[in-house]
């Protein structure tokens, strides 16, 4: 079981500086740095073919979720109490 959130990455259509903004987003998908992400802090890889050299991670589709209703997490107290109950913590 896992509960599992999810991170974005884009650029802002009245950006400032779109181009540096650009090159931050094909940093961050390079293949180096989805490494990087998948092998320090074990987060599923956005780029195909890339997979966890030091993490055993089970494909999204073989994880089940907790059932939480996302809402009651509304402050840390409440949060880290329900993380308990279900075992997540």
């Amino acid at each position: 079981m896992a509960l599992v959130n999810i991170a974005g990455v884009g650029v802002l259509a009245g950006s400032d500086v779109p181009s540096e903004a650009e090159r931050a987003v094909e940093f961050l998908l390079s293949e180096s740095t989805q490494q990087y992400f998948a092998d320090e802090l074990a987060e599923f890889p956005m780029r195909d073919g890339i997979t966890s050299e030091t993490h055993d991670m089970p494909e999204l589709e073989e994880i089940s979720s907790p059932d939480i209703d996302l809402s009651d997490l509304s402050s840390l107290d409440e949060t880290l109490t329900l993380l308990q109950e279900v075992g997540l913590s």
